[in-house]
């Protein structure tokens, strides 16, 4: 019977030490298993504040109860942070709706939304000073079965100079293109083997495209076309500047064109595209030559004039004789025995005192307009 009752002990024993070592042992695994997550959470902080530090972000929490805001990561907000009301004071006014928006729709259910929106970081102290910043919202829920969030996760980037810049990008790109397409000169971008990649519209004019990519400007290299292959080569390796008669019978082409092939290359030295501006001359030309006719008809009638001038030159001085030249409007004559300058000068009333006894000459003399 004593022994019955020790077997039963031994048996308790062993079986309590057991379960102790079997409990310890769950115990061990549970807290190492904790221990590695908490170590992996603690990486995946670490890791997650490495990169927010990285890519210059800001962080924020927005509860949705108290409608307050606190900086998470970076200062975006001071540190005692600041209502949701006071921050629309910040926010451009022609970007406050949009950001309202945005918080509505967080609220509304979606899980993320995004917004951009300009910030004054000078928070009205002073003159504004707006920057652009893309709000990454995320909502956080405290129980799934919530229709409302408990706080809103804002991701902040700023976009300023990118944003800058592209607007710079974007002026300077119209800038061009107004240039590109001014119908005053035609404009032409080859490839470095040849091939076109684009013309303005004053280009197609002149050189009469049949259709938006014409293939026999398209498909026909730069240096294969007859106009141009006596005078542009693939070793071309500096600007160009000729003139000549532009003939292409393929699309009825016959015009007197001023070119200008500027090659265009890269920090290497290598050649990326060519440039080819086109000036149609035939108008200018045809006035260059009526220009010349002109002048030579002109030049000719001067000639002939002075022939004719040498000439009663001559016979006043021969024949001693002389004419005169009546002003109206001075009210006197002039004597000339040669071309250029007169010999004498009388008023009306002088010459009239070389007439005597002649009051008719005298009264038409005094006033002349009465009988001239």
């Amino acid at each position: 019977m004593g022994n019955g009752i020790d077997n039963v002990t031994i048996l308790i024993v062993l079986l309590i030490f057991f379960l102790f070592i079997l409990t310890w042992g769950f115990n061990r695994i549970s807290i190492l298993r904790i221990r590695r997550k908490s170590e992996q959470a603690k990486d995946l902080s670490v890791i997650m504040k490495h990169t927010l530090n990285m890519s210059n972000n800001s962080v924020l929490r927005l509860s949705i109860r108290d409608h307050h805001a606190m900086n998470m990561h970076g200062n975006f907000l001071p540190p005692e942070g600041m209502s949701f009301e006071e921050s629309l004071n910040y926010i451009h006014p022609e970007d406050r709706q949009i950001y309202i928006d945005f918080c509505k729709k967080l609220v509304g259910g979606e899980k993320t939304s995004q917004c951009l929106f300009r910030w004054d970081i000078n928070k009205g102290q002073g003159l504004a000073d707006w920057r652009y910043y893309r709000d990454l919202g995320i909502a956080e829920y405290a129980n799934p079965t919530l229709e409302t969030p408990t706080n809103i996760f804002c991701v902040l980037t700023d976009l300023t100079e990118q944003i800058e810049q592209d607007q710079k990008n974007t002026e300077l790109t119209d800038r061009y293109r107004n240039i590109y397409e001014q119908p005053i000169v035609g404009l032409a971008f080859f490839g470095k083997d040849g091939y076109l990649m684009n013309v303005n519209e004053k280009t197609r004019e002149i050189m009469k495209f049949q259709s938006e990519r014409d293939p026999y400007y398209y498909d026909t290299p730069l240096f294969d076309v007859p106009l141009d292959h006596e005078l542009i080569s693939r070793k071309q390796t500096s600007d160009l500047f000729f003139c000549t008669k532009c003939v292409i019978l393929e699309r009825g082409v016959n015009f007197f064109a001023e070119m200008c092939l500027h090659p265009i290359y890269d920090e290497q030295g290598e050649l990326l595209y060519l440039t080819l501006s086109i000036r149609d001359l035939t108008q200018e030309r045809e006035l260059f030559i009526k220009n010349r006719e002109n002048e030579a008809f002109i030049r000719l009638q001067n000639e002939e004039i002075q022939q004719y001038e040498n000439e009663l030159q001559y016979l006043m001085e021969e024949c001693d004789m002389r004419f005169w030249l009546a002003d109206f409007i001075k009210n006197e004559i002039a004597f000339y025995k040669k071309l250029s300058e007169p010999d004498k000068v009388l008023s009306f009333k002088e010459l009239g005192s070389f007439f005597i006894n002649d009051d008719m000459i005298a009264q038409s003399l005094s006033q002349p307009e009465l009988f001239f």
